[in-house]
């Protein structure tokens, strides 16, 4: 029965440990966002750099944009904010 106990509780500390790991992503994510949000267009440029590796253009005005972000954190990420009540329909799609 100990044993048992003594997994629980190592197994709930892993998981707060990676909750807190994930909070201050999160953190960085919105001053990331807020800071976005004040500054002029020249930083925005910089900004979006951080974020989008490259942009392909095609004949058929088909747009194809690799990001410096996997789509799993993407995906992390757009759960947090519906979840938080930014419940927007999405100006871009993303297909995987």
């Amino acid at each position: 029965m100990t044993a048992t106990v003594d997994a629980a509780k190592l197994e709930l500390e892993q998981h707060l440990a990676s909750s807190d790991l994930e909070r201050q992503e999160y953190e960085k994510i919105k001053d990331w966002a807020d800071l976005y949000d004040t500054c002029t267009f020249a930083a925005k440029k910089m900004i979006i750099s951080q974020f989008i590796k490259s942009v392909y253009v095609y004949r058929d005005y088909t747009l194809e944009i690799e990001f410096n972000v996997s789509f799993e954190d993407f995906r992390t990420m757009a759960t947090e904010c519906q979840e938080q009540g930014y419940n927007k329909p999405p100006v871009v799609y993303v297909t995987a």
